[in-house]
This record gives C-alpha cells, structure tokens and sequence, in this order.
C-alpha cells in the first residue's frame, strides 16, 4: 500500500511539474499574437490574447504594462486600471515607464486614482517575494554596473563578470535559480548576469553548472524556456 501511495504521489508530481511547463508554451503563443494585434493596431484583440495568456502564466510583470498599452489605445481606461492593478501586485512600477499611453492615462481621474494606492500594491509583491534574495541580486547589478563605469579594459571587466555568475551560481545553490514568481525582476539581473558571459554558453564549467538550476526552474514553470532563445542566437553567428 505504501509502495502504491508513493507511486501515485510521483505520477501526480510529475504530471504536475509537466503541466506548468506546457502552460509556457501556451502563454508565448497568446503572448506573441497579442503583440502582433497590437502592431496591427487591434487592441480589442490583443487584449484578447493577453487575457489568455495571463489565465496561463500570470507573474511577468512587463506583459501588463503591454496590455495595458493596448486598453488604454483601445479607450477602456477601467481595464487599462485592471492591468496595472495585477501588475503592481507582481512588481509592476507603472512610474518607470514613459509612453504616450501612460500620459494620457495618468492626466485622466481613472490614473490619478491609481497612484494613490499603486505603492500598496507593489508593498503586497515584496511582501510574497523572497526579499533576501532580491536585495542579493539588486547587489549583483550594482557591481556589474560599478565595474562597467570604472574600467572599459575587457580584460578586468570580464574577471568580474566570472565572478559575478561565481556569484549567482552560489545564490542559486543556496536559492534556486531566481524567476519573477520568486524574487521579482531579480530575475533580470541574472539574465544580465547570464548574458554577459553568452560567449561561453553552454560549454563552460559555469554554464554547465548552472544551467540544471535553470532547468529546475523551467520545470516547475516558473522560468520561461524562450529564455535561452537570445543565447542560442548568439552563438550561431
């Protein structure tokens, strides 16, 4: 009984682990034909396909300011407000974009409203993310940046960058690769970490060392597998 208990544990485990993988692949393709509505200037349509794709993957912040965009081109200022809303609580700044949309948004009473309890929304994300571990890789950013403003001899530049991904290999060790879901756009910065080593992907000792915590990650859905698409670019060239 025991053994058989076990086994149904593993197979709803891994159905599970399966299950958020493929809600991925269903997320880029509603995601991808939501920003080609948009391009076709079909904003009822591309707030379509952001709403579906949100019902599969619902904590990348940047795509609510995209559908955003779109309510907001399209006059609906009260889902544009929804947008934001769900946003903010996945870590959504709307202050640190500056568009046309966010002018006429934020000249209306509907964004006027918003600002005043936009901070309590974004207080609620940092509340359900692992702060520590954010605040590490906000610290990562800073010496990757200091290094950059410092020096522009590749070589010493490079050292640092090994150490960084040094770096977040530990963290990830400790932590689990970071993805939105868990610290915020933390996630970012160790694709800035990452990125600044493409020359050496997948071959060497840290790529390889790394990149099992990445997967981790891509199983349990909550990193995007397109994330090495830019990499895989890369090195064909």
């Amino acid at each position: 009984m025991q053994k058989y208990t076990l086994t149904l544990f593993l197979l709803l485990f891994l159905n599970s682990v399966f299950g958020q993988a493929e809600r991925f692949i269903s997320y880029n393709n509603h995601r991808n034909k939501a920003l080609n509505a948009m391009k076709a200037k079909n904003y009822t349509l591309s707030q379509q396909y952001f709403d579906s794709a949100f019902l599969q993957i619902d904590f990348i912040p940047y795509d609510y300011f995209y559908a955003f965009q779109a309510a907001i081109n399209d006059s609906n200022f009260q889902k544009g407000t929804n947008y934001l809303i769900q946003g903010a609580l996945v870590g959504l700044n709307s202050d640190s974009w500056f568009t046309t949309e966010t002018n006429i948004y934020f000249s209306k009473n509907e964004g006027k409203n918003f600002r005043k309890y936009k901070d309590s929304l974004l207080k609620i994300h940092f509340q359900q993310i692992d702060t520590f571990y954010y605040n590490e890789l906000l610290n990562l950013k800073k010496v990757d940046q200091a290094i950059r403003s410092q020096t522009s001899n590749d070589s010493l530049i490079y050292f640092q960058d090994s150490l960084n991904f040094e770096k977040l290999i530990d963290l990830s060790k400790q932590f689990g690769f970071p993805s939105f879901k868990t610290t915020g756009y933390g996630f970012n910065v160790a694709n800035l970490i990452l990125w600044h080593q493409r020359d050496r992907y997948p071959n060497s000792k840290q790529w390889i060392e790394i990149l099992p915590y990445i997967n981790t990650q891509i199983k349990l859905g909550y990193v995007n597998p397109n994330m090495f698409l830019m990499f895989d670019e890369f090195i064909k060239k």
